[in-house]
């Protein structure tokens, strides 16, 4: 029957729904009193309805120490904090360098994260001029169509740019539409350390981004401006990408970034 999912099923794909709950039930007691007590003595009220364990240990949360039969947490609860934490800590490293850039262009600029194929927008700083480009935070756009989407993509999983792979489409006659064309342009990006949009989501409005790494060397955000074309032409966008390159480096290295 459509939408049935057995207990096995759970545990091998997922968890979903009350078992969400569960889930994040069993974490806080790791997370507290790890290391104390018999984690299957703990859960075993929640035993009949729903086994945590094969699904924890099928999401490399939790593993059994086959000496004492007991659960106990892996590093990757630690990994997925250090992530979050450098997701919340950036907006607050950015902001600074984030008006200092509003003033030396005189254009709207961005502090972007990915969210699976979009980019949010977390932060903005609006252009003084009366043609600017308009977005708001919390607002979203295609990742492979603006600037401060292909600084993220650049450093993005496979797995990322499979799911981008099947969402191209022209936005505007700009729009990258065949994926060898945007690996190759994410290829430059790595190497020049900057994105260009050239009219590819409003194909009025342009835009050039750096990405921003955390003490991982993991691409967390990205740092961006827009404006209209006809303000921006190549040769500003490139001067602004250099720009760029030099406040998204510093934020990094707030960050605890040590790479170049």
């Amino acid at each position: 029957m459509q939408g049935h999912e057995t207990g096995a099923s759970r545990c091998h794909t997922g968890l979903s729904g009350y078992g969400v709950a569960r889930f994040h039930e069993t974490i806080h007691a790791l997370l507290v009193i790890d290391g104390i007590f018999d984690w299957t003595r703990l859960l075993l009220r929640a035993w009949c309805s729903w086994k945590p364990w094969p699904a924890l240990v099928h999401q490399g949360f939790a593993r059994k120490n086959e000496d004492t039969a007991r659960y106990e947490l892996t590093m990757k609860l630690w990994e997925l904090g250090s992530g979050l934490a450098s997701r919340l800590d950036v907006r607050v490293e950015a902001l600074p360098f984030m008006k200092e850039l509003a003033e030396q262009t005189q254009e709207t600029v961005h502090l972007s994260l990915l969210d699976g194929v979009e980019v949010l927008y977390i932060e903005k700083i609006d252009s003084p001029q009366p043609v600017r480009a308009y977005t708001t935070v919390g607002g979203r756009s295609p990742a492979q169509c603006v600037a401060t989407g292909k600084a993220l993509l650049a450093g993005a999983s496979e797995e990322t740019l499979n799911l981008i792979k099947n969402r191209l489409k022209p936005y505007t006659p700009r729009s990258l539409v065949k994926f060898g064309d945007l690996r190759r342009e994410l290829e430059q990006v790595r190497e020049q350390g900057y994105a260009i949009n050239r009219g590819e989501w409003r194909e009025q409005v342009v835009g050039a981004a750096a990405p921003i790494y955390d003490s991982r060397g993991m691409v967390v955000a990205a740092l961006g401006i827009s404006g209209p074309a006809e303000r921006l032409e190549e040769a500003r966008l490139i001067h602004a990408g250099k720009i760029l390159v030099t406040a998204a480096a510093q934020i990094s290295r707030r960050l605890g970034y040590s790479g170049r």
